[in-house]
């Protein structure tokens, strides 16, 4: 019998209620393929940005803590008010 690669592997994980239903109801109504590809989109996203940073990092060094706060904060109020533009 020949060997398969395998090339995902099932891991259980946990999500805020509103977070868990938001993505079930995406599934359901056909607006994703399903909440495993979502999910693991969004990991893959996430770890292309932090690698972006760290090269900006190297590159450039940190920013001041001053543009962090400012950046933390705009990020605070969106996640807070979905209706504040980006």
């Amino acid at each position: 019998m020949a060997s398969r690669e395998r090339t995902t592997k099932k891991i259980t994980i946990t999500l805020p209620i509103e977070e868990a239903e938001a993505v079930e109801r995406l599934a359901g109504s056909g607006q994703i393929e399903s909440v495993s590809r979502y999910v693991s989109e969004a990991v893959a996203f996430r770890r292309a940005r932090e690698d972006g940073l760290a090269v900006l990092q190297r590159r450039f060094g940190s920013p001041p803590d001053e543009a962090i706060a400012w950046a933390r904060s705009l990020v605070a109020r969106r996640l807070h008010s979905p209706d504040v533009p980006a």
